[in-house]
Formats: C-alpha cells, sequence, structure tokens
C-alpha cells in the first residue's frame, strides 16, 4: 500500500514537471520604454554590502529614478556608510516598525513614481545592468525579475547555486504558464495603483517572512498581469555562507508556504514534499533496481531544470545533490518544528 502510494506522488510529480518542461516563453517584442520608477532598499546590518550596490545604481540609474533606502533598525554603522550616497536622488528613512514588510511599506508610502522596484541590499549588479530593462513588459502589473547566483567557492555555494537555479526554473516556467508560484523580493517590480489595489502587506503583515510570495499571490487573486524578465544574468546575488544561516533561511522559505493563500500553490508544495518524503521511503519499500528506476522520474526532470553551466561546472555534486536532497528537506521540515526561527538576529513570528 506504502508502496502504491510513493508510487503514485512520484508519477503525479513527473507530470507536472513535464507539464513546465513544454512551456515555452512569449516572444520578445523589442525594446520598449522604461517608466519612472523608486527603488525600495530595506536593510538591516548591511554595511559591508550596501554601498557597492548604491554605487552601481547611481552610476547607471535612468532618468526620474528613485531610491528610498529603509534602516531597519540596524545595529552596525549602515548609516555611517549611506550618508555620503545620499542626494536629490537618493533618500533614507527609519522604519516605522520591525520587520521587512513595516520597511518596504515605510518606503513605498514615500513613493509617488508608477512602478516600485524592491531590491535586496545584498544584490550585486553588472555595469550594464539597466540594459536589460529595455526589455521588461512594463505594461503588465507586476515583473518578476530573474537573479543569477554563482556556483564558486566552497560545496556549501555550489549546492546553494544548484537549488536556486531550481527556484529560478520553477519561477519563470510556472509564469510563462499565467500561474507563477514562487517569487524573490530580492529584486520585483510593481505598479504602485496595482499594489494600493490587493492591499498592500496588509492581510499577512503579521508574518514576518513572505512579502514576496503574500503580495504575488494577492495579485493573482486580482487578477493582475504577473511577467518573468530575463534579466540575462546582470544581477547576481550571493548564498549563505555559514550552514546555520543556510538552514535558518529555508526554513523561513519553508514555514511561510502553509499560509499561502491560493491552492495551487498550497498544491504545489505538498506535491514537492510528498515527492521528497516518496524517495526517502522508496529504498525501504522495494529492490535496489526497481526504487533508482522509480526515482528516475524525480531525478531526470530536476535535473534538467538545473542551469547548464552549472551541470557541467559541476557533475558529480549535481548528481549528489539530486540524490540527497530528499534528506535536505527533511532536515528542513524537521528543524521548522524544533528550533526557533531567526531573521537578522530576530525570532521570526512562526504564527
Amino acid at each position: 500500500m506504502l508502496l502504491t502510494l510513493c508510487i503514485i506522488i512520484l508519477i503525479l510529480y513527473f507530470i507536472q514537471w513535464m507539464k513546465w518542461h513544454q512551456t515555452v516563453p512569449p516572444k520578445l517584442e523589442g525594446y520598449q520604454y522604461i517608466p519612472d520608477c523608486t527603488i525600495i532598499i530595506p536593510f538591516r546590518n548591511e554595511s559591508e554590502q550596501i554601498p557597492a550596490l548604491l554605487k552601481k545604481l547611481q552610476a547607471h540609474l535612468p532618468d526620474r529614478w528613485r531610491i528610498i533606502l529603509v534602516n531597519d533598525h540596524s545595529e552596525d554603522d549602515s548609516l555611517d556608510k549611506i550618508k555620503p550616497h545620499l542626494n536629490l536622488q537618493t533618500q533614507v528613512l527609519q522604519s516605522k516598525g520591525e520587520g521587512k514588510k513595516i520597511a518596504l511599506r515605510t518606503g513605498i508610502e514615500m513613493a509617488h513614481t508608477p512602478w516600485i522596484i524592491t531590491m535586496d541590499a545584498d544584490v550585486q549588479l553588472s555595469n550594464d545592468w539597466t540594459s536589460s530593462l529595455y526589455c521588461a513588459d512594463w505594461s503588465s502589473d507586476m515583473i518578476i525579475f530573474s537573479l543569477h547566483m554563482p556556483g564558486s567557492h566552497d560545496f556549501i555555494f555550489k549546492t546553494q547555486a544548484l537549488e536556486f537555479s531550481i527556484f529560478q526554473y520553477l519561477t519563470a516556467k510556472s509564469c510563462y504558464k499565467g500561474q507563477p508560484q514562487l517569487c524573490n523580493g530580492a529584486l520585483l517590480g510593481f505598479k504602485r495603483k496595482a499594489f494600493i489595489e490587493v492591499g498592500g502587506y496588509e492581510r499577512h503583515e503579521e508574518i514576518a517572512s513572505g512579502d514576496d510570495q503574500f503580495l504575488m499571490a494577492y495579485f493573482r487573486e486580482k487578477n493582475k498581469r504577473i511577467t518573468f524578465h530575463d534579466t540575462q544574468d546582470k544581477v547576481q546575488i550571493e548564498g549563505q555562507s555559514h550552514w546555520r544561516s543556510l538552514i535558518q533561511q529555508r526554513m523561513r522559505w519553508a514555514q511561510k508556504s502553509k499560509d499561502m493563500p491560493l491552492h495551487d500553490m498550497k498544491k504545489l508544495g505538498w506535491i514537492t514534499l510528498s515527492a521528497n518524503l516518496a524517495a526517502i521511503a522508496l529504498p525501504f519499500l522495494t529492490s535496489g533496481i526497481l526504487a533508482v528506476g522509480l526515482l528516475m522520474m524525480k531525478w531526470v526532470p530536476e535535473y534538467f531544470a538545473i542551469r547548464p553551466d552549472l551541470r557541467k561546472q559541476f557533475p558529480i555534486i549535481t548528481i549528489v545533490f539530486l540524490i540527497t536532497y530528499p534528506i535536505w528537506v527533511l532536515i528542513i521540515g524537521v528543524g521548522i518544528v524544533i528550533f526557533p526561527i531567526e531573521w537578522k538576529g530576530r525570532p521570526l513570528n512562526q504564527s
């Protein structure tokens, strides 16, 4: 009975992946205009990253764009590092409360441009990052910008790059299908008017994590148009450098999924969790050869979701990652139950 259930779960998982693999991006219609926009950057203890980001932004900022930095009660010298960069285009505010959502809302309330872009303080921009903006679909209500995580340095960075490339793949493919499932607030754009119409962050403001996912869900509920834009690897983020911070981050990501307002988003979470649990159980339920054959329904589609350059650069680590990933999912699931979740040294409301 349990073996049959595991097989059914893996078949459903395989079918879902095949649907994504068959989805193709819409054709670009050439260069378009760039509307006036305000970049909102919430930060807490980001003194090492934020000066470099501000230099890149200010050097290549489109005309009439503005930057609003929102200090979420930093305890380091972030404010001192920001002061030399303040001007008519760039201002800094103190958050009206604690947490990223309140910091974002503080900045959005002071923005008066048609478009808002939320950006994390640790984002790294290339010198020509603005060139990709001309191909974005600014006629939509929300734009999910792609992010690039390089596979470099230690093992922890390589495995994060592999996992993140799968996340980016699902983000793009589900958006192309018209039912976006994943999002990333490190670089997210939306119309200010649409943000107000969907109620902003109010419905889940008590949950400290998930500002991007919840907002995307609200946009979908109101039939707002959401598009995915490939920044052509011009926007980069680094992974977590320590296992503790990585586990904390993944716990935050996983914990918020149960509160997603849309049925299909919850369904995807349950199918993914079930498939990983089935992958752990299968070797104990059937013979080795049969188990490997069944698990190929999970490993093969995931393999082709990983960026080709990463598969080529880290062939052995890629295979090890796919085989052991269910154990990682189990660790995160157990961690949510046992350990408190923190962000930037503060405990999160786990609702």
